[in-house]
């Protein structure tokens, strides 16, 4: 999982840290006065992998970014989801009738109600 940090005050002299946890994990980037933007990364081993309605379990991770000025107390600012981890692919492989349109969540063969417009 990867966070990209963007300083929109380059012009402020101020040491920025910024704190993800998710998983579990906690790690802490600091982005010295002058550096403008960062990547900060988290690695899920195994995540376990979520699903569509009727499919499985729809398996969610807590994240949570933290922003602090100097790296210490009070937190500038705050972001917090629920996220999951899956693979998406659209199979338009061609097939007895022209072209399929399935999607393949995860590995496995979808059918996906409702309308899908690409």
């Amino acid at each position: 999982m990867a966070v990209d940090v963007e300083r929109a005050d380059s012009g402020r002299d101020v040491p920025l840290a910024v704190t993800l946890e998710a998983a579990g994990t906690r790690t802490v980037l600091q982005l010295p006065v002058g550096v403008e933007s960062a990547e900060l990364t988290v690695d899920v081993p195994e995540p376990k992998l979520w699903w569509p309605t009727g499919y499985g379990e729809p398996a969610l991770y807590a994240v949570h970014v933290q922003l602090h000025a100097d790296g210490v107390q009070p937190t500038l600012d705050t972001w917090s989801k629920r996220l999951g981890f899956r693979t998406v692919e659209l199979d338009t492989r061609r097939d007895e009738v022209g072209h399929a349109f399935t999607f393949v969540i995860n590995g496995r063969r979808i059918f996906v109600k409702g309308a899908n417009w690409i």
